[in-house]
């Protein structure tokens, strides 16, 4: 979409060579415009020499603070629950960040402690005020492994909202293989966000996320999964696809290919971030760039914003809202795995010192850790990207650092060639509107 990824930069303001012309984005407000050579000319020859009439416009954009630009920020207590309901899967993944097998690393079988959930659900609701919205996330390992634990959550958080004006959302993450007609008709019921955990065709799901029984094709009972839910498809609030690539896997456009028949709300292209990862990453941002230009050829705007995490980027330009934090671990956000420990972040299970409390029983002191934006925390303020990214993740700069506020180059190279491509196609949408 844009030939020159190595912009041209003067403070918050850039400039990039697009296949019909010149485009430049300031990134603090937020904006794009075209420009022609005169003034690209002007920013490449130094704005701060030159007295051009275009060189000057240039430095009075880059000055300006617009106002109808804002920060995406959270404020008030947390109130997106995440929860392990199993700490054990009945895939095993060898890229898996979960120990493989969803225990995490500790190699014993946990399932969730309902006394500790409804004394974390109680303590979550007890906090929020009138017309807030109480969020729970389960997950796994495989969550699925114990639906009626889901089920018992649900029926006490409903209750304890009861007479309440506090909305209640539920959402899911599984890899599919054990929905049954029962479990979607329930997922239906109380309009569950469904997020399908796989990785493309059977080929290389297979072979990327096999089933411990050797047997088994977890494409295939991913697929009858699929089946059930598809007869409640109306009654899901969302169903998304999230796949996870790395050095193990960077086949993103055969992925696209075979999820999109289903017709999902959302496609997620992860990235398994891991030590010498830099040529997987490139071959990552090869693969989004093909996937992203067959997405518009085919659908324009309404398909390219399925594609996570460009459709982020995407928003944020249209709404013009900076993006301060890359999640909201430890701000909007807890996480308890199933024994009542809380983290800010499901990934920091079972690391001693990144515990924030136990459950009904959160540390303020651990959490005001992350009060401060990750944009701040990880030192991102001179980042042209910034506001699109939102700071990077924890996880990734642990991996790839051992410190979570260190920040992965790699995840930062894909980032910026992604707002690169977020802000082209943004040009090219807008211009043809």
């Amino acid at each position: 979409m844009l030939k020159d990824f190595s912009p041209y930069r003067y403070k918050d303001l850039l400039a990039f060579q697009g296949k019909d012309g010149f485009l430049a984005f300031h990134s603090r407000n937020l904006e794009i415009a075209s420009i022609d050579r005169e003034a690209w000319n002007s920013l490449t020859e130094n704005p701060e020499l030159s007295r051009s009439e275009a060189a000057n416009e240039l430095i009075a954009w880059e000055q300006s603070n617009a106002t109808e630009t804002t920060n995406s920020e959270f404020t008030g207590p947390a109130n997106v629950l995440q929860m392990n309901i199993a700490q054990i899967c009945n895939l095993k993944c060898d890229y898996c960040a979960a120990g493989g097998d969803g225990t995490y690393g500790e190699k014993k079988e946990y399932k969730i402690d309902l006394t500790a959930a409804y004394r974390q659900v109680s303590h979550m609701i007890n906090q929020l005020k009138d017309g807030n919205t109480f969020r729970i996330h389960f997950i796994g390992g495989e969550p699925l492994l114990y639906p009626k634990e889901i089920e018992r959550i649900v029926s006490y958080t409903d209750l304890a909202v009861a007479g309440k004006n506090i909305k209640t959302k539920y959402s899911i993450t599984t890899n599919g293989t054990l929905i049954t007609e029962s479990v979607a008709r329930f997922l239906g019921k109380i309009k569950a966000a469904v997020a399908i955990s796989i990785d493309g065709p059977d080929a290389i799901n297979d072979q990327m996320r096999p089933a411990k029984r050797k047997d088994l094709s977890s494409t295939d009972l991913t697929r009858a999964g699929l089946k059930e839910l598809s007869k409640v498809r109306d009654q899901l609030t969302k169903l998304s696809f999230h796949c996870v690539f790395g050095v193990h896997n960077t086949a993103l456009v055969e992925a696209y290919h075979f999820l999109r028949a289903w017709n999902p709300d959302v496609i997620h292209f992860g990235f398994a971030a891991t030590k010498g990862d830099k040529q997987a990453s490139e071959a990552y941002s090869q693969q989004l760039t093909q996937v992203l230009s067959e997405a518009y050829e085919i659908g324009g705007r309404d398909e390219l914003v399925k594609l996570e995490p460009f459709a982020s980027m995407f928003s944020h330009l249209e709404t013009q809202k900076r993006k301060i934090n890359y999640c909201g671990a430890g701000k909007s956000m807890i996480h308890m795995d199933t024994k009542g420990g809380l983290y800010a972040c499901n990934w920091f299970i079972n690391r001693g010192e990144e515990k924030v409390g136990t459950a009904g029983k959160p540390d303020a002191e651990k959490l005001s850790a992350y009060s401060k934006s990750l944009i701040d925390l990880h030192d991102c303020r001179s980042c042209w990207a910034r506001f699109l990214c939102g700071g990077g993740c924890m996880l990734y700069n642990y991996e790839k650092n051992d410190d979570k506020h260190v920040s992965d180059e790699e995840f930062c190279f894909r980032t910026r060639q992604m707002a690169m491509m977020a802000i082209g196609y943004f040009a090219k949408i807008h211009e043809s509107a």
